[in-house]
Order: structure tokens, then C-alpha cells, then sequence
């Protein structure tokens, strides 16, 4: 690919936003009107992040194979002459990683820069996107990052890579990683076991097989589980043992391992019960001395404090005002924390070079990187929690989250050490819909949804 055509995706890609601006649904505060708006909030954030993804990829396999092919040099005698001939071979899918010269190739150069560009004119500190950060981190460096408009409502204050959104779905990123902890340390025998055989006290009606519900299944969005706990969107008056009391009168949606039943309650259940009833501590502490402490998350956690505030991208709602935080309790391992791109990037790079960081094991972050299950597309892949998808011969790992206002996209192509983070704060505007942006759209306020 040259340059020229990377351009002409960033660019092709812009003008497809674009179309959506013309989107306008007049003020309807629930119902489809309100749903249909917050569809076309997803999918335009999906096209931002597609195109960043897809440009990106495409540069850095050209400038690792910019011919498609491999010149091979090979000694080849034959009846005519002696001569060397030079033979053609198809370029190998995994390109070797190797350091970027300094300064950069002219053609990933522009790449940045018409990023940069893309981003600065989806902000409209007026309307709807009031604050985006994005970064591209290859290998141990970040190569790019992009911070634009205001994190407070008609100020300016810039946001920077240490400013705080809250990340919704990608905190089950963290409710897996407990669950392969606690596999590499003995606690668990087997992420195949039954949640049951460490919760005696987990039951749900199953209709469809008589087998129970696995560690693995849940992670991977494989369980059939419903999609929410029984406290639905409001979990903070709430804790397990209710919870776990409710649900013997519910049932499986799904037959497990049929086909992916996003469940929100599966990570609840992941990230609150494995702490409270096999460790006898809380979720937060455990990922806090666990996780943020040894990867120096030191931006990321769950409550937002009057520190976390001094850094922070604000939600507001419609008429400019600040809105309140939404506090999930119970539900908080499938949704409910704070992060920032600097270190979502240092989590990404845990997953892009697992032999040079000593949290994990390297084969555990690998395995947790591989797909469960393929959707009959053919093209989308389930895992463990991520859903992935392939883009220029490579799988993709991804996980987005929506919480209040707040829309966070987690990306890693690990054959390549590249990975990609966007996090933007929204305003709720109900009147009619023109942002530039890309948005994720929740069933419900609460509610994260891929």
C-alpha cells in the first residue's frame, strides 16, 4: 500500500461520518426514538475505530512487506548456466517486529497527521463530543497520541494522556484476568470447573443441558447466563449473597457453549464472588494490589475521588450541566472503572509483549488472548473477554465499554506489538444528533454493549 491509498482510507472513512452528521432525531427522552439515536452514536464511534485500525494495520504490514512479496536470492544451477537466479516468493504473514527508524516513514508520518486532523474536527465543544484522547503504541513506545477539546463544558482544558474517562466494558478485562490469577496460582483447579465447585452456593435453572455453568464459558461469553443480574441496572443497594439468592429462580437464556450470550451478570459474578467468597477480600482491592499496582496503573481505578476529579473529562447532560457519576455497585467487575489512554496503553502492552512483563505468564496472557468461538459471519470471534476480527490477515483483539457519558476502546494486534486506545466523554444531547464523534449505544444508561 503506498501512502496515497492509506490516505485515501483515513479519508473515505471521514467522509462516511460525515454522511451520519445529516442524522437528526428530534427530542425524545425514552422509547425507540431515544435507542435509535444512541444506535447511531455506536456505529459512528465503531467508524472512527474501524478506520484508525484498518489504516494503521495496513501501513505498518506495507512497510514490513511493501511489495507483497519476498525477493529470496537462492543458488539455482541450471542446464543452461550457472548463474544465481533471483526467485519470488510470497511475503510471510508475521513480519519480523523490529524498531522504527527515527524519525518516522513519511508514510506513517502522514497516517498520524491525518488523524490528528480527523479528530480535531470531530470536536464541537457545543454539541455532543466535547473530549477525545487516542494513542497508537508500538512495541515499548507510543508512537502517536491525539487530545482534543475540553474536559469541562465550554472551558478550555485540554485533555492529555493522563486524563481520566470511565472505560465501562473494558473493566472485564480485569474480572478475566482474576479468573487466570487464581488458575496460574492453584486456586482453581481448572478455568473448564464449574463456577459452582468454588460457590457452592451459585445455582441457576439450566433447561437446556444438565451440566453447570464453567469458569471458561462465562469469561469467554459462552455460558448462556442472562444478560444482567437480578438488580438489573441499579446493583448498588445490593451485594452477592442477595444476588445469588435471586438467581435459583432464574434460568440460562442459551444452551452453553452453543452460541455467545453477552452477560454482564457472567463478569459480576466472575469478579465479586471469586473475591468475596474464595479470597475474602473485595474485587477493587484484589485488582488494586494485584494488577494497577505492578503494571503502574496509577490513573485507573473504581472510586472517583476529589483527586481523581483534578484530571478528569466531565459527563453533562443536555442543558451543559454536570452529570452525576453512575454508581453500579455489585455489577462494578463488568463495567464500573476509571482509566486513562497512558495506562490502558501499559495494559495493552502487557498483552502485546507477555515475555517482557512478570505479572502474568507469557502463555497465560496468550491463551487469554485466543478465540472460543466464531460467529456465523465467519469474520467476528469471541474470547475471553474480547471480540476480535481480522483486518489485513491478522486477529484483531478488541473490547469497547459505555458507562454515563463515557465511550473507551481497547485494541491489541499482538503479532504485531500494536495496539490502539480512544476515550471520549459525550454530552446527552436529546434535541438532535450532529457530532463528528463515534458512540456507543447502551441499552439502558448502564449498560455496556459490543
Amino acid at each position: 500500500m503506498s501512502s496515497s491509498n492509506s490516505t485515501a482510507t483515513l479519508y473515505s472513512c471521514s467522509s462516511g461520518i460525515e454522511k451520519l452528521e445529516d442524522v437528526k432525531i428530534e427530542s425524545v427522552p425514552t422509547g425507540p426514538t431515544e435507542r435509535a439515536r444512541k444506535q447511531v452514536r455506536w456505529w459512528m464511534f465503531l467508524a472512527i475505530a474501524a478506520c484508525i485500525v484498518a489504516t494503521v494495520n495496513d501501513v505498518f504490514v506495507n512497510l514490513y512487506c511493501p511489495d507483497k512479496k519476498c525477493i529470496t536470492k537462492s543458488v539455482n544451477k541450471s542446464k543452461s548456466n550457472d548463474k544465481d537466479s533471483t526467485l519470488m516468493s510470497p511475503c510471510p504473514r508475521m513480519p519480523t517486529i523490529r524498531p522504527l527508524p527515527s524519525p518516522l516513514p513519511v508514510k506513517l508520518q502522514d497516517v498520524f497527521d491525518d488523524l490528528d486532523s480527523i479528530l480535531m474536527e470531530m470536536v464541537d465543544n457545543n454539541t455532543s463530543l466535547p473530549a477525545i484522547s487516542a494513542n497508537i503504541f508500538y512495541r515499548d513506545s507510543v508512537l502517536w497520541s491525539g487530545h482534543h477539546g475540553s474536559k469541562l463544558f465550554q472551558i478550555n482544558a485540554k485533555p492529555d494522556g493522563n486524563t481520566v474517562y470511565r472505560i465501562g466494558s473494558i473493566t472485564k478485562i480485569f474480572a478475566v484476568l482474576l479468573m487466570y490469577k487464581l488458575y496460574e496460582e492453584g486456586v482453581i483447579g481448572s478455568v473448564d470447573d464449574p463456577l459452582s465447585k468454588y460457590i457452592p452456593e451459585f445455582s441457576i435453572q439450566n433447561p437446556f443441558t444438565s451440566d453447570n455453568i464453567t469458569l471458561r464459558e462465562i469469561a469467554s461469553q459462552m455460558s448462556g447466563l442472562p444478560r444482567e443480574a437480578p438488580c438489573i441496572y441499579h446493583c448498588e443497594g445490593t451485594n452477592s449473597t442477595e444476588q445469588l439468592s435471586l438467581l435459583k429462580n432464574r434460568s440460562l437464556v442459551l444452551t452453553p457453549w452453543k452460541m455467545p450470550s453477552y452477560s454482564n451478570l457472567g463478569y459480576a459474578l466472575l469478579g465479586r464472588l471469586l473475591t468475596e467468597k474464595v479470597l475474602n477480600t473485595t474485587f477493587e482491592s484484589w485488582i488494586q494490589d494485584e494488577i494497577l499496582a505492578p503494571l503502574e496503573m496509577n490513573n485507573t481505578g473504581f472510586e472517583i475521588t476529589s483527586h481523581v476529579e483534578r484530571n478528569m473529562a466531565f459527563p453533562y447532560g443536555n442543558n451543559g450541566k454536570r452529570m452525576p457519576f453512575m454508581k453500579i455497585g455489585c455489577a462494578v467487575p463488568a463495567g464500573g472503572m476509571y482509566s486513562t489512554i497512558n495506562d490502558l496503553t501499559k495494559l495493552g502492552m502487557m498483552f502485546t509483549r507477555p515475555s517482557k512483563q512478570s505479572v502474568f505468564q507469557a502463555s497465560t496472557l496468550r491463551e487469554i488472548s485466543l478465540p472460543v468461538d466464531i460467529a456465523p459471519d465467519g469474520r467476528t470471534l469471541w474470547g475471553s473477554p474480547f471480540e476480535m476480527f481480522l483486518s489485513n490477515g491478522f486477529l484483531v483483539r478488541s473490547k469497547g465499554g459505555n458507562i454515563d457519558t463515557y465511550d473507551a476502546y481497547f485494541l491489541f494486534v499482538p503479532q504485531l506489538e500494536l495496539g490502539i486506545n480512544v476515550s471520549h466523554q459525550l454530552m446527552e444531547v436529546r434535541t438532535h444528533i450532529r457530532s463528528k464523534g463515534v458512540r456507543h449505544a447502551p441499552a439502558s444508561p448502564q449498560q455496556d454493549t459490543v
